[in-house]
């Protein structure tokens, strides 16, 4: 009998713990409003996340000594270069305390995507993120519907089904 309860105690713990796991992938995945975040660019221009609502966005949380970040780059930049005729505007921020450094990587990679810059981690601090490489896929009307930790052989095509299933929906 006494083991029984300790599997019984086990199993409610176990089942606790995954909804918990999972109510906080729901909230961080979609359906929140991303926040409406001011980001400078290259030359200091100042842009806020709300300036693209009617766009798909992918906002990428990166840095220029992130391995992960350094290889999802170019790919990205693709994925912006393919999509950006049908509304689609990919953010790269760069986490790097120094601008000089980020700017250094991007001088040796050609680029087309919009770059912005966050030395103090606002960005990230706006978004809850735990770090770098993230990224946050925001509809149309601005809210968070996908997002991705980390960047590996599958997240290219993730982004390609997010990306074509959100245009996809009619705007309204």
């Amino acid at each position: 009998m006494q083991m029984r309860r300790k599997l019984s105690t086990r199993c409610k713990l176990l089942t606790a713990a995954f909804v918990l796991v999972v109510s906080a992938a729901v909230v961080s995945a979609g359906g929140a409003a991303a926040p409406n975040v001011e980001m400078r660019g290259v030359k200091g221009v100042r842009v806020r996340l709300a300036d693209f609502r009617g766009k798909v966005v992918i906002v990428k949380l990166w840095a220029s000594w992130c391995p992960d970040c350094r290889a999802a780059f170019p790919k990205l930049d693709a994925l912006h270069r393919e999509y950006r005729e049908r509304g689609v505007e990919v953010i790269a921020v760069s986490l790097d305390e120094r601008q000089k450094d980020a700017e250094a990587f991007l001088a040796t990679r050609p680029h087309e995507l919009r770059v912005m810059f966050d030395p103090n981690a606002k960005v990230l601090k706006a978004f809850g993120a735990p770090g770098v490489p993230y990224s946050y896929v925001i509809d149309r009307h601005g809210t968070i519907r996908f997002s991705h930790e980390g960047y590996d052989d599958t997240t290219e095509a993730s982004y390609r089904r997010e990306l074509d299933a959100l245009l996809a929906e009619q705007p309204s």
